[in-house]
């Protein structure tokens, strides 16, 4: 399953001296392979990032955030003989300061930015897989991004609406089921023939606690309603992606257009390539019903070239940009109707264990504003999987 939060370091594989050599602390003196041997992988990773806005934005200025992941994912089957089945439990934490009060932008120049300091129970579910994983079901605290609407690709880069559009990132009381907050949830996915794929997810509409976002909450009575979404498409690991997916809200919203209930809905399209294994091409584009919200429009593309660059074969350099785009009635009352970010970046994997990644970003008019000037952010930001 792929995780948009989790660390993106390339691993070796699985065996006594590659466990050693992947993480920092090592094998344990032998108790780490062992655990992998019975179906229990246990990761600790600590991201840290150094911000600063050179100019335009906001204010220029600098600050630091940090990003802490631990998470324990136990296959039964390697461990009691228990077929397809898997349980997954996710401790996030995170501190630091806030880039956007810096640059301005919408669409948040930094994905491990929160505003607050915590460390809390993120995710925990159970997953049962049968027919040789054609069908899987999955119950609990769930990311939907870590499913839904995600380019592999885009993984690379910092830019929160790379990670998932600004469509669907802008809705609900508290943010859809995402970082940071996850919502109880129940998902389906059949895949009936090798590389086709079809998932649907019904998610509280309020992912954890709004007056408490630094807390684990889990509401089982659902009374604010249902998140749905389905996605639909074609997936071959590490060569091609092409997907469609639709969400909607089942409790109407006040329309921020002339204050009528109506119903919150929107679609996306995803696809994305890579030849040759070096080189990876993705698009998206998300549409959100423009009489709720102040993003209708989210497109974003880009280019991530993987080991051919100094003959280092586990760096990255990515370039990408993402745009969104507002309901033109906005503009009616003095609000710009986009706002672009392009992000240059290139991740150095020094040991498998430790990565560092300087990132540009020139953003123009944070903010939707045209009153602010063009930002241009830049970032690095160091990662230790432990």
């Amino acid at each position: 399953m792929n995780h948009p939060l989790l660390p993106q370091t390339p691993l070796d594989e699985t065996g006594a001296d590659s466990i050693k050599s992947n993480y920092l602390t090592g094998d344990w003196g032998g108790f780490r392979q062992s655990m992998v041997d019975h179906g229990i992988t246990l990761e600790l990773t600590y991201t840290g990032e150094n911000f600063y806005n050179a100019s335009g934005g906001i204010k220029q200025g600098y600050t630091y955030l940090g990003n802490l992941d631990t998470t324990l994912d136990i296959n039964f089957m390697d461990l009691i003989s228990w077929k397809g089945a898997e349980l997954f439990i996710y401790g996030l934490g995170g501190h630091g300061g806030s880039p956007t009060e810096f640059a301005g932008d919408m669409q948040a120049s930094s994905n491990i930015e929160t505003g607050m300091d915590y460390y809390k129970l993120y995710e925990i579910w159970f997953q049962q897989s049968l027919l040789d994983d054609k069908i899987s079901f999955l119950m609990g605290l769930h990311d939907l991004n870590s499913e839904f609407y995600v380019n592999d690709p885009a993984g690379l880069f910092f830019n929160s609406s790379l990670g998932i559009g600004a469509d669907l990132s802008q809705t609900g009381v508290n943010g859809p089921s995402i970082f940071p907050s996850a919502a109880l949830a129940a998902r389906l996915k059949v895949q009936p023939i090798e590389g086709l794929y079809l998932m649907g997810g019904a998610y509280n509409a309020i992912a954890g606690n709004p007056d408490f976002p630094e807390k684990t909450y889990a509401d089982f009575k659902f009374k604010s309603g249902i998140l749905g979404i389905s996605e639909a498409g074609y997936y071959k690991e590490g060569e091609t992606k092409i997907a469609f997916g639709g969400w909607g809200y089942s409790v109407k919203e006040p329309s921020v257009k002339n204050g009528k209930s109506t119903q919150p809905y929107g679609a996306y399209l995803l696809a994305d390539k890579t030849i040759a294994q070096n080189y990876s091409f993705f698009f998206r584009g998300g549409i959100a019903n423009k009489e709720l919200y102040s993003i209708e429009y989210n497109l974003s593309t880009g280019i991530v070239i993987s080991g051919a660059i100094f003959s280092r074969e586990n760096d990255q350099f990515g370039l990408a940009s993402t745009s969104i785009i507002a309901p033109a009635y906005l503009s009616q009352i003095g609000m710009d109707t986009h706002e672009t970010s392009i992000e240059l970046t290139y991740r150095l994997q020094i040991t498998p264990w430790l990565a560092f990644q300087p990132d540009i970003q020139y953003i123009i008019n944070p903010g939707m504003n045209s009153a602010t000037s063009d930002a241009l952010a830049t970032s690095i930001r160091g990662e230790l999987l432990f």
